[in-house]
């Protein structure tokens, strides 16, 4: 308390000599140059310690800030290295699946191959069977055919070289057979 007694007295004697009007001479400025030193040491004396307090805090969150950025940027960066070990990763799993998607169309057009070579093989076992049973079909109906035509023209003949007499004595014959009992071979 005495201090600021003693500064602020200070502070006060070049007021009051200029209040007096104790200009003498050009020693006038004398006394502002004093008062303005006087009030520079007083600020400076007084203020120091609030200054140097609020410019130590200033300086102590500054510096929280920078290391809250450093953690920040090693964050960033750790994230960029995992980010980056993902993307190499990925690229590797990118290969993996295309190989074994490679492997698999592979694979699957062997199958395909194989069941269409086994169908094909099917298809021509069928259509053999089928050109068989055709030309099996073919070949009775020609039989047939055949058999109708020939009895046809031997009908058409008997009938053109046959005579009435001839007529009676056939049909006589047949009567006979028919009426005579078939003897079984022993």
């Amino acid at each position: 308390m005495r201090r600021a007694a003693a500064a602020l007295a200070l502070l006060l004697a070049p007021a009051a000599a200029l209040a007096s009007g104790g200009e003498e001479g050009g020693g006038g400025h004398f006394w502002e140059w004093l008062n303005l030193l006087l009030m520079a040491g007083v600020l400076v004396y007084f203020a120091r310690k609030p200054v140097s307090a609020f410019l130590g805090e200033r300086r102590a969150r500054i510096e929280r800030d920078l290391q809250g950025a450093e953690q920040v940027l090693r964050d960033a960066e750790g994230r960029l290295a995992e980010w980056r070990d993902r993307a190499a990763r990925l690229e590797g799993d990118v290969a993996e699946i295309k190989r074994v998607a490679r492997e698999a169309a592979q694979q699957d057009g062997a199958r395909i191959v194989t069941e269409a070579r086994t169908v094909a093989e099917r298809i021509r076992r069928d259509a053999a069977s089928a050109v068989e049973r055709e030309a099996a079909r073919a070949r009775k109906r020609l039989r047939h055919e055949t058999a109708e035509r020939a009895v046809a023209a031997a009908e058409r003949v008997l009938r053109e070289k046959i005579q009435a007499a001839d007529e009676g004595r056939l049909f006589d014959e047949f009567v006979e057979r028919v009426e005579t009992p078939r003897r079984e071979p022993n």
